[in-house]
């Protein structure tokens, strides 16, 4: 190379080493310039011919963020729905023994038999409630079986614990309550009747037989008054004519005597 090319190409190394210099002095300043039709923001160094489009696509985003990313302490985010509506809460485990609205029980376990089966649904003959689960009334056992008919006068031994036995009032007896105990005679058709019961003997004998005789009710059919001796009639309320038997006295005449006297009295003619 010539001398005269030597002293040209070292001449433009020197005037880009000062335009570069130029540049610098004026970033570091805030001044902002124009190089090669460029123009340069004095405080952040960018050419400001750039588009906005281009800059706010490179911008983070403030308004969210992105599931899996994390906040700047460490620990996740929350995400809200894209209708700002919270995500539903967890519906819950059956069997976890708190009872959630979709539940009608829940006893804290996914057995079955106990009054709240595996799907937190309650069993016949269960009901349940903050305390445990129990037998509904006329039931019983461990199974909460269904007790049997007791009657009127008798009540199911029931609950947990119960035997499913009937428990007779008193003045009634047999499996189902429908039997006069010793000592009580049945009234009104008797208690295997609808509307029938039970009285104390003592009373039955007052009220129904005139206390002149005892209530009876042969093959369990209508009451009957089994009178004492000297008394007739369907209360017992009549006094018994011995005499009505004229051979009791013969010739003699009969007179009749108090029901005690069991026997007429009998008056012979006198012979003068």
């Amino acid at each position: 190379m010539s001398n005269w090319g030597w002293n040209r190409a070292c001449a433009v190394i020197g005037a880009i080493m000062v335009a570069s210099l130029a540049v610098t002095g004026c970033e570091s300043v805030g001044i902002e310039g124009e190089l090669d039709g460029s123009t340069v923001d004095g405080n952040t160094g960018v050419d400001a011919s750039i588009s906005a489009d281009a800059v706010a696509d490179s911008a983070p985003l403030t308004d969210g963020i992105s599931p899996g990313d994390t906040s700047p302490d460490g620990e996740e985010p929350d995400v809200t729905i894209p209708d700002g509506q919270e995500p539903d809460a967890d519906p819950g485990v059956c069997g976890d023994g708190i009872v959630e609205d979709h539940e009608a029980c829940d006893d804290g376990n996914a057995a079955t038999g106990d009054g709240c089966d595996l799907n937190c649904e309650l069993e016949p003959g269960w009901y349940c409630d903050e305390t445990g689960c129990a037998c509904e009334a006329g039931h019983f056992g461990p199974a909460c079986t269904p007790c049997g008919d007791c009657g009127v006068y008798g009540a199911c031994n029931e609950g947990l614990d119960g035997d499913g036995s009937c428990g007779c009032e008193i003045g009634y007896a047999g499996e189902d309550c429908r039997v006069c105990d010793v000592g009580y005679a049945p009234v009104d058709g008797g208690p295997w009747t609808d509307g029938g019961w039970c009285m104390p003997n003592e009373e039955c004998a007052e009220t129904q037989c005139s206390d002149n005789g005892l209530c009876v009710y042969p093959d369990g059919g209508q009451l009957v008054c089994e009178c004492y001796d000297g008394w007739e009639g369907d209360d017992c309320s009549a006094n018994t004519d011995e005499c009505a038997d004229e051979s009791l006295c013969g010739p003699g005449a009969c007179v009749d005597q108090e029901p005690s006297a069991l026997a007429p009295e009998c008056l012979m003619e006198q012979v003068d």
